[in-house]
This record gives structure tokens, sequence and C-alpha cells, in this order.
């Protein structure tokens, strides 16, 4: 482990809940996080966001429509990306 640069992660989170009615509940989420190698001049930062629709049905279940969004870039060539992701999910509660 003596030649291993070390390594430090910052993040940062913010989550929102809101019920707008009985039945549906609205959420979103916000992140950032900082990856540092220590003693090398290496780091990636990430953005994330996710927007989320829930809408509880009756007998436990539930649907889900989620949109996921993040970033990364970084100080490496060729370490940046993009993705989008959009999922509906059916869920039940036992």
């Amino acid at each position: 482990f003596g030649t291993s640069p070390g390594y430090v992660h910052d993040q940062f989170e913010l989550h929102v809940d809101h019920e707008l009615r009985r039945n549906i509940l609205v959420s979103a989420d916000f992140s950032v996080d900082d990856h540092d190698l220590l003693r090398l001049s290496h780091g990636i930062d990430v953005f994330r966001y996710e927007g989320k629709i829930q809408y509880q049905l009756s007998d436990g279940y539930s649907v889900h429509l989620v949109y996921d969004h993040s970033q990364q870039h970084g100080s490496e060539v060729n370490s940046a990306y993009s993705h989008n992701v959009f999922l509906l999910r059916l869920k039940k509660a036992f």
C-alpha cells in the first residue's frame, strides 16, 4: 500500500418528495460527486439528477415513471460521458 496515491470522495445530495394527491408522489434527486486521487492529477466529477412520479394503485401495487441523467467529467482523456435513462416500473408490496 505504500505506493497507493490515496483517494478522497466528496459528495453532496439533495432529495425532495412532494405528495400531489393521496396516491401520487413526485420525487427529485440531485447529487454532485467529486473523486480525487491524492498525489496524482486525476479527478472525476459526476453530476446526477433524477425525477420520479409514483402512482399508488390498490392492493399494494404502484407504478413508477423515472428519468435519470448523469454526466461525468474527468481529467483523463476520454473520461467524459453522459447518459439518460427512462424507466417504467410496476411494483407490488407484500
